[in-house]
């Protein structure tokens, strides 16, 4: 009996799915092959969009130095020596993390909440 992709990544897990998948992507990105949107969602086995969200967090949230270059039609580090760093957090800072970020989706947009979300 095969399982579903649901039932084989279990809940706790899933903080570690995410980092991975980023890693993925900077070490394809790093390789200097200018992947577009479309590779990297095959490479990491997740659509487009969840794509665009990475490369979003990696700007936004781990100050990665990406760029589009049109001409080469895909993606690349200005900084080919940037790297993303380690996490070092116990699983269950992890979890707790990605909780709180999962409740913070569904509040309103108070500036409390902005404010937390920044965080």
């Amino acid at each position: 009996m095969t399982k579903n992709v649901s039932e084989a990544i279990s809940p706790q897990r899933v903080h570690l799915h995410a980092y991975d998948r980023l890693r993925k992507l900077c070490a394809e990105i790093q390789r200097g092959s200018y992947p577009t949107k479309a590779d990297l969602a095959l490479i990491t086995g997740r659509t487009t969009r969840t794509v665009q969200k990475d490369l979003r967090a990696l700007e936004n949230g781990w100050d990665a130095p990406l760029e589009f270059d049109h001409e080469k039609n895909g993606f690349y580090f200005t900084d080919p020596a940037w790297r993303l760093p380690p996490i070092k957090l116990t699983e269950g800072e992890l979890l707790s993390f990605f909780i709180a970020e999962r409740l913070l989706r569904r509040l309103s947009e108070a500036t409390e909440v902005q404010l937390v979300r920044g965080a």
